[in-house]
């Protein structure tokens, strides 16, 4: 059974990752102007996050001749999120983000996936120019390629 969530804002945050990058190298977000702490006298809260393969888009509308992670790179890294001086998040593997019913595409790569979004609770703070992706293993795509993440949010009056 799936459950549905009403988003009332989203945006997409990508990293960017080089050709032929290395094992347990740290790949950081940059700054998230809309996503920042406090705007104006509201404070901005993410209450769900999900990460995309290259079989939900081919290329990252953001960085436009980046290709998408591939399954294996799904598989191959772990997400950390700073909130001030604590790791609110800390090694979460992208698999758990990634919001999709698992299949085997034309390459036979079982693409990975969950039935549900990965939704938080009071989520905000978070310092997105110290948040970052570890790679566990050297990357499997040889060349360029970007992590991509929908960031759904809302704002709190600030307290």
């Amino acid at each position: 059974m799936y459950m549905l969530y009403r988003a009332k804002y989203c945006c997409l945050a990508e990293i960017q990752i080089p050709a032929n990058a290395k094992a347990n190298k740290n790949f950081n977000f940059v700054f998230q102007q809309q996503l920042q702490t406090v705007m104006g006298n509201q404070t901005v809260t993410i209450e769900a996050m999900e990460t995309y393969s290259d079989s939900h888009i081919s290329f990252s509308p953001i960085t436009s001749s980046n290709p998408v992670a591939t399954a294996p790179d799904i598989l191959n890294a772990v997400l950390t999120l700073q909130f001030g001086t604590f790791q609110g998040i800390s090694q979460l593997p992208l698999a758990s983000l990634c919001r999709q019913i698992p299949y085997a595409n034309a390459a036979a790569q079982t693409t990975p996936g969950v039935y549900q979004l990965m939704m938080f609770r009071e989520m905000f703070k978070i310092d997105w120019t110290k948040s970052y992706i570890t790679l566990v293993a050297n990357a499997p795509t040889a060349t360029a390629f970007s992590y991509l993440f929908n960031m759904y949010y809302d704002y709190l009056p600030v307290m």
